[in-house]
């Protein structure tokens, strides 16, 4: 492990480097006075999720300021940020921008010209990207945030080792934070913030009706309450046995005598 925090320190001080190069400050920026603010997080249902508490921090952290998430919703068809957090007001606007294979330079000189024009203070970067891919991704980020006209960047280190090493050993243990923590520790005060914050979910009426169609049309009993299995994953690393999926499924039923309801596609 003194081998991979040796690699932490010397990938932070790189990037430290590149943003006392392109910004004319070594330490991260975080501007008091920051009115509108970029956040950068890409991903569908799962990587928006574990991305609210700090969402939630950098809104305490800005109350007056404006909040836009900047978002790839990645494979064409899942849902996307946008319709996760649309009407719950953790952030007041989006920038969606979509990849093409072969044309991605083009596409993010365009993108930065379009956000140039809006005039953003901060930019902060809640780069999902693990291992030595994060590192990468951190340092072309910050270029584009420079050209994107941004005038500081905040969530541009490492705090903790990559989530790969997390079972190399009892050793990693304490050293790899789980990703909701690892994005809350890139927000100043982010980690106390959270601890002493109590979240309920935004649920709107629409939703709430929407909600109870689909109860009603599967069968399930909402008084005695149900559980929601999603047996998938993008990643194939990150996927389950079926089988294994199933047992949980019938276990959780027999013992708590609720109903199982499988979500997914094809």
């Amino acid at each position: 492990m003194v081998a991979a925090e040796a690699f932490r320190r010397m990938t932070n001080a790189l990037i430290a480097a590149e943003r006392g190069i392109l910004f004319g400050r070594v330490a991260e920026g975080w501007p008091q006075d920051a009115r509108r603010i970029l956040v950068h997080r890409s991903g569908n249902i799962g990587d928006t999720v574990v991305a609210i508490p700090a969402l939630l921090a950098v809104r305490h952290l800005y109350p007056a300021a404006e909040v836009t998430l900047l978002t790839c919703p990645g494979h064409g068809g899942l849902p996307s940020a946008v319709d996760v957090l649309d009407g719950t007001r953790i952030v007041d606007d989006y920038v969606v921008y979509r990849r093409t294979v072969g044309k991605e330079f083009r596409e993010r000189l365009l993108l930065a010209k379009r956000l140039r024009a809006r005039g953003f203070d901060l930019f902060v970067s809640l780069s999902s990207a693990g291992g030595g891919k994060r590192v990468a991704t951190l340092l072309r980020d910050m270029v584009f945030a420079r050209a994107a006209g941004c005038r500081a960047v905040g969530g541009f280190h490492l705090v903790s080792l990559p989530q790969q090493w997390a079972g190399r050993g009892k050793r990693a243990r304490g050293v790899v934070l789980a990703e909701s923590e690892r994005l809350l520790a890139l927000v100043p005060g982010g980690l106390a913030f959270w601890r002493n914050t109590r979240f309920e979910w935004p649920t709107m009426s629409e939703l709430r009706e929407r909600a109870a169609c689909m109860v009603a049309k599967h069968n399930l009993d909402a008084g005695t309450g149900f559980v929601v299995v999603h047996p998938g994953a993008k990643l194939g690393v990150k996927r389950w046995m079926p089988e294994r999926f199933g047992a949980v499924a019938c276990h959780v039923s027999k013992v708590y005598g609720v109903k199982v309801a499988i979500t997914g596609s094809a």
